[in-house]
């Protein structure tokens, strides 16, 4: 819990800073642009989705990821709107045993009006798919997903985002329980194109 705690200072801090320096307009953000991110994460899951053959287990789960959780790319379809497909990768291994996961998303993303060079917030709603590999087993879900962010601009072409949000991973008969996350995510953001 320790390490959790100083991990969240980090990210305040680190939020403390992106909005004390978002005076800058990022110009490049747009129709026609594309948005480059890497993000870290924490996140907080209930009724586990750990059900990978025998090891059934309904604890709560923290996952901390630094310093990337996902890599994501937004598709600008318009000004305030975009399409972002996201991967993320984790690898745990300790001793004789290693845990895998692979998730895929896509979401859309909304805009809210903000004055040039101000942070922004921002809405996202999308669908996930989790491959878990734990040894020899595998279990995939699938899920949807919603949150609330900032994007705070720092220059002509970079941004700082900070997201919250909650994440519904189905049951997969067999393999997965259904699950909730709440999770937050702390990342970096490259605009290219116009």
């Amino acid at each position: 819990m320790r390490l959790a705690r100083a991990v969240f200072a980090v990210l305040v801090a680190l939020v403390s800073v992106a909005a004390a320096g978002a005076g800058s307009e990022a110009r490049a953000a747009g129709r026609g642009s594309t948005e480059l991110g890497l993000d870290a994460g924490i996140s907080w899951t209930f009724s586990s989705n750990l059900n990978v053959a025998d090891a059934t287990t309904t604890e709560d789960v923290v996952t901390v990821t630094v310093p990337v959780q996902s890599v994501r790319v937004g598709f600008f379809v318009s000004d305030r709107v975009q399409v972002e497909p996201s991967l993320g990768f984790v690898l745990v291994s300790v001793g004789d045993e290693t845990l895998s996961q692979l998730s895929l998303g896509i979401d859309l993303l909304a805009a809210f009006a903000s004055e040039p060079g101000a942070p922004a917030p921002y809405v996202t709603v999308g669908g996930l798919i989790t491959s878990l590999d734990v040894g020899d087993d595998t279990a995939t879900q699938f899920g949807v997903s919603g949150g609330l962010g900032v994007r705070f601009p720092q220059g002509d072409r970079w941004a700082v985002r900070l997201e919250g949000g909650l994440a519904r991973l189905f049951e997969n008969e067999g393999e997965a329980l259904a699950a909730w996350e709440l999770f937050g995510t702390l990342g970096f953001s490259f605009f290219a194109g116009e």
